[in-house]
C-alpha cells in the first residue's frame, strides 16, 4: 500500500471505535468541528442498503466521518479541506475480527 492509503485506513479504524458507552464524557460542543480531510476519487463501500457506494468521504479534525457522497459535489462544498486523492482505490469499513486458528496452537 502507498502512504496515501494509510491515513484514511487509520481514520476509518478510529471512527469505528465505540465511545458512547464510556462512564464519563467531556461536554460536547454544539458546533461541528471544522472539516479537515476530504478523501476523494475512491470506491467507498458504505454497507448502507440505500446508499451502497460513494466516491468521497469527509473527516473532521477528530478523525470522525462527517459526510459520505459524490466526489465532485463534496470537492465543491468543502474547498478548504485537505484533499487526499486515492486514485480510484477501494475503501471498506474497518472490520474488527479476533480471528485466530487456536486449534493449531494446542
Amino acid at each position: 500500500m502507498t502512504k496515501n492509503i494509510w491515513l484514511p485506513c487509520c481514520l476509518l479504524l478510529l471512527a469505528a471505535c465505540d465511545t458512547e458507552n464510556t462512564v464519563s464524557q467531556a461536554p460536547t460542543n454544539t458546533q461541528a468541528p471544522p472539516a479537515e480531510i476530504l478523501v476523494h476519487n475512491a470506491q467507498i463501500y458504505t454497507l448502507d442498503a440505500d446508499f451502497p457506494t460513494a466516491s468521497a468521504m469527509l473527516f473532521d479534525s477528530e478523525g470522525k466521518i462527517q459526510e459520505v457522497g459524490d466526489a465532485q459535489a463534496m470537492l465543491d462544498t468543502f474547498p478548504d479541506a485537505r484533499r487526499i486523492d486515492l486514485g480510484g482505490r477501494t475503501v471498506i469499513p474497518g472490520l474488527i475480527d479476533s480471528h485466530a486458528h487456536l486449534y493449531g496452537l494446542a
